[in-house]
């Protein structure tokens, strides 16, 4: 369940937030943001910011690790510390908007 104040500050602070598979934890991200937020969903508590402008961020499998997107590179981060992973380049152009 989560954290009823943590749920007001989704609502008005940022654009898009995704649970952990365990519903642990979420990531909250504003569009434009240039970072995203990772919550204690119990506690509410801030664990981490990434500074990373993308797009699209999910949670791994396992919730040990997130993935963001932004339609050429997908970045793999620690969900705990934030540290940058590892990444993959797609080969295709991004699709004009």
């Amino acid at each position: 369940m989560m954290n009823e104040h943590l749920s007001e500050i989704l609502k008005e602070d940022y654009d898009h937030w995704v649970s952990s598979p365990d519903d642990s934890r979420i990531v909250a991200w504003k569009d434009g943001g240039g970072h995203a937020d990772v919550f204690d969903s119990i506690s509410g508590e801030k664990v981490v910011t990434i500074k990373a402008e993308m797009d699209h961020w999910f949670w791994a499998p396992g919730g040990k690790e997130l993935i963001s997107h932004d339609y050429r590179i997908t970045n793999i981060w620690d969900a705990t510390t934030g540290k940058y992973l590892r990444s993959v380049e797609a080969t295709y152009d991004r699709p004009s908007e």
